[in-house]
């Protein structure tokens, strides 16, 4: 894995290295791969990039945050959205937004009629995961251990839309930001009022990278994003 690394690295640079001096004009080729937990923040940042070099390449690939950050590091994607990003110094990581977790439950469920809950209500619950790399987990975890709150664990997931259905089908309670909630005739959502529960969208790539002309181009826009 290690030698892979070093031969995607050294083709990377490589071929940004040409780029340099076949663009001097502006892009009229190129290949930008982007890696992201979701494709809710990220879609905003591609339709501007696209208008604004409809003459590059792009490819998307959606996996959890952990998967996302090796494949950063392998030189697989060139920028990732993230909802959290562990202390790296290879890593460069610009805050992008802030987004509360819910709680959604099936419509015949006892608290299918309610808007809130308290985190205490959680206790002994009925509860479908996510797979443990993704962040959305880790964030829940987080509030559950510091509210002293135990849940029963009914199943884990490896996709939200796998979870919706599960919901959907009356298994168990689930989690999921609230930007990524899709209203459903069988789904209920609650928010939590007594419970800061929530992950952090980050739009991140190396360090050793961030001067590309194309990553840099990418950062511009996540920026005017952010300031509007």
């Amino acid at each position: 894995m290690e030698l892979y690394a070093v031969t995607q690295r050294m083709e990377i640079l490589e071929r940004e290295a040409q780029d340099v001096l076949q663009t001097a004009g502006g892009f009229q080729s190129g290949h930008l791969r982007v890696g992201a937990v979701g494709p809710y923040h990220l879609t905003e940042m591609l339709a501007v990039f696209h208008e604004r070099f409809p003459y590059l390449k792009i490819t998307v690939t959606v996996r959890n945050s952990e998967d996302i950050l090796e494949n950063l590091l392998n030189f697989e994607v060139d920028v990732a959205v993230l909802s959290q990003t562990e202390t790296d110094s290879r890593i460069l990581a610009v805050p992008f937004c802030q987004e509360p977790l819910v709680v959604f439950v099936h419509s015949g469920h006892p608290w299918a009629s309610r808007e809130t809950l308290r985190i205490e209500e959680l206790e002994d619950q009925d509860v479908i995961l996510r797979e443990p790399g993704s962040t959305t987990r880790r964030a829940f975890e987080k509030a559950l251990k510091q509210t002293g709150v135990t849940i029963r664990p009914v199943m884990e997931i490896g996709s939200r839309e796998a979870v919706w259905m599960a919901v959907a089908r009356g298994l168990g309670i689930g989690v999921v930001s609230n930007l990524e909630f899709m209203p459903h005739p069988n789904l209920r959502k609650l928010s939590f009022v007594n419970a800061d529960v929530h992950t952090n969208a980050h739009v991140v790539c190396l360090r050793e990278r961030r001067d590309s002309r194309m990553i840099n181009e990418f950062f511009q826009i996540v920026e005017e994003l952010r300031q509007t």
